[in-house]
């Protein structure tokens, strides 16, 4: 049985729809006494359409000469509690994760889209992160609090994006109509954005866009073809505010000395930076840190290799790591991080949500009891990674099913990739555009010299769909 066989759970079990359903017949006023109250703030959020629900949501207004951005997520931990059924079955899942003809939901529709979403539908109970900025972006103030927001309106990245055009069609016409209200917020948020960037950057953070590879079917569904589409910029700029939100919550718990479950990623082996750097001309290095990647990654912009490195850099540190002690992180270049971003869909960040409900319960740590708070934190934190783990294998083993029906459908072409290294048994590994990591047997390995920093064509030999891999034969 295949590990995509494996992690396809079927319908929820009976006592967790039940609890579920009763949860979505709570009332939100039930838990608004005690909670600040945004409703009169301007929130939005960002999402795909108009009606698909998301966990985040966004307020930012001047206060003074500088602004209070806010930070709202969904509040799922008020209706998961730990060790319900939700909860047990929500940890066994550890994520939502959609793939070919495959979709594992962490939580039941029911409380996902009645309770721990935002829609333009109510009040919503959320966990808000409110900072202070002064004029420049600096920081003076962050408060973390459980809070009752309403969201004002609903942004549409791809209608956002169009905003930023010098176009003045007719349709471009209507959505700066559609989103005056929010124009000037919009700005600011871009203006923000800009300035964390820069920020993040110099302190050796990559400046590498973001690349995402979709695969394209025909009438019947089949997957025929794929292409690699750039990251838009309202996802890029919110993707900015969130490692900004991150660093500021990360350094919040420790000024506050809370216990708190840290993210980051572990930094990629000296050989494969070696690899990248031959690729693009980088040089040679003793340095493995973030700021060596950051280098490659942006010599890498405007040559062939672009796609590629970005790839190989997804590839090579493709899950988070979780501490209860502050930890690098690649992506943010940041020495402490706590995201929680995602808590409906992804069980680590729940995990993490539960940890900073109990920092704003307690107020400070004079207010816990740190040794049992930190052996909870820590127990916490090694079933975080445990989910992350398994959510990374899954994404990548439901990536490289596309990759496969990909090459099905197309044995007759040859595959472009990238030899990247070769194991103890003379057989080379490759990166194959399409989005998986092939194979040359030492047959076909022996009869070519290659070089890691060329690309090459290679034929299909066969393929293992149980296994998501195939064989390949260099074109010589």
């Amino acid at each position: 049985m295949s590990f995509t066989e494996n992690i396809l759970f079927g319908e929820f079990p009976k006592n967790v729809i039940d609890q579920a359903n009763a949860a979505a017949r709570i009332r939100t006023s039930a838990f608004v006494s005690n909670r600040l109250d945004l409703r009169g703030k301007t929130v939005f959020a960002f999402s795909d359409t108009p009606d698909t629900p998301t966990e985040s949501a966004y307020s930012l207004y001047r206060k003074g000469s500088g602004w209070q951005l806010g930070i709202h997520i969904a509040d799922v931990c008020e209706y998961v509690c730990e060790g319900s059924p939700l909860d047990i079955e929500a940890r066994k899942r550890k994520a939502t994760i959609r793939g070919i003809n495959t979709k594992i939901e962490m939580l039941p529709e029911t409380i996902v889209k009645e309770l721990c979403n935002f829609t333009k539908n109510g009040d919503k109970l959320a966990i808000s992160v409110l900072i202070d900025l002064d004029g420049e972006g600096n920081v003076e103030n962050i408060e973390l609090d459980e809070s009752v927001i309403r969201i004002s309106g609903m942004c549409v990245y791809n209608e956002i994006d169009q905003l930023q055009t010098v176009s003045d069609d007719s349709a471009v016409m209507v959505l700066r109509e559609k989103y005056s209200p929010f124009k000037t917020i919009l700005d600011d948020m871009y203006e923000l954005a800009a300035k964390f960037c820069i920020r993040r950057i110099q302190r050796g953070g990559l400046d590498c866009t973001r690349f995402y590879r979709t695969y394209i079917r025909d009438e019947q569904g089949s997957i025929v073809d794929f292409k690699r589409l750039e990251e838009p910029d309202s996802r890029a700029m919110l993707r900015e505010i969130g490692y900004f939100a991150a660093e500021c919550l990360g350094e919040y718990m420790l000024k506050k000395k809370l216990p708190c479950i840290f993210n980051g990623r572990s930094s990629i082996a000296k050989e494969t930076l070696d690899y990248l750097a031959e690729l693009v001309g980088a040089g040679d290095s003793a340095d493995n840190s973030a700021y060596r990647v950051a280098q490659i990654a942006n010599l890498a912009k405007g040559t062939p290799y672009y796609g590629f490195v970005c790839d190989a850099i997804a590839y090579w540190i493709p899950c988070a790591s979780f501490s209860n002690q502050p930890i690098d992180n690649f992506f943010c270049a940041c020495d402490h991080v706590v995201s929680f971003f995602n808590p409906v869909t992804h069980y680590t960040d729940l995990l993490i949500q539960r940890t900073l409900k109990t920092a704003i319960k307690a107020g400070s740590a004079q207010n816990l009891n740190l040794n049992k708070e930190k052996k909870i934190v820590s127990e916490t934190t090694d079933e975080a990674n445990s989910a992350e783990r398994f959510i990374c294998k899954a994404r990548k083993q439901f990536s490289s099913a596309c990759a496969i029906e990909y090459i099905s459908n197309n044995m007759a072409n040859n595959f472009l990739g990238f030899p990247i290294d070769t194991d103890k048994n003379g057989e080379v590994a490759v990166m194959l555009e399409c989005g998986i990591i092939g194979k040359v047997p030492l047959e076909y390995a022996v009869d070519f010299k290659y070089k890691k920093a060329q690309p090459l064509e290679f034929e299909v030999i066969s393929i293992n769909s149980g296994e998501n891999t195939a064989l390949l034969k260099p074109v010589i």
